[in-house]
């Protein structure tokens, strides 16, 4: 395994990569939609840089919030999930706009499954 991945999951505090996977799977059992399996990493990282981030005060606009809100209920919502996760197990307050920013994530781990499952002739 590469030495920087290992040194970027060791920095990622474990209860969110324990809220990461709880969101990943609620998700898929709630859309029986598949996503890549490495999404729980990557929103793991992306939650931790958010809080880094409210802790900075630095602001993060999201330009396309409000088309992600109306294309993508189902992952907002699962977005809506892993910030009250947040709050409630780590006490840290992250802004609405981070909901469609792990909406995204969340398209792009279906849009990574559904190029995996296709067959390699395809391709």
């Amino acid at each position: 395994m590469d030495p920087k991945l290992i040194s970027a999951i060791e920095d990622i505090p474990s209860v969110l990569v324990l809220i990461a996977d709880e969101v990943v799977q609620g998700f898929m059992a709630a859309t029986g939609k598949a996503l890549n399996p490495q999404v729980a990493f990557t929103l793991a990282d992306h939650l931790a840089f958010a809080i880094q981030r409210q802790h900075r005060r630095l602001v993060f606009e999201v330009p396309v919030e409000q088309d992600v809100r109306d294309l993508y209920a189902d992952e907002v919502a699962a977005g809506h999930r892993a910030l009250a996760l947040v709050l409630e197990r780590m006490h840290e307050w992250l802004p609405a706009e981070e909901e469609a920013l792990v909406a995204l994530h969340l398209v792009d781990a279906e849009e990574e499954a559904s190029r995996m499952a296709r067959p390699s002739a395809a391709r």
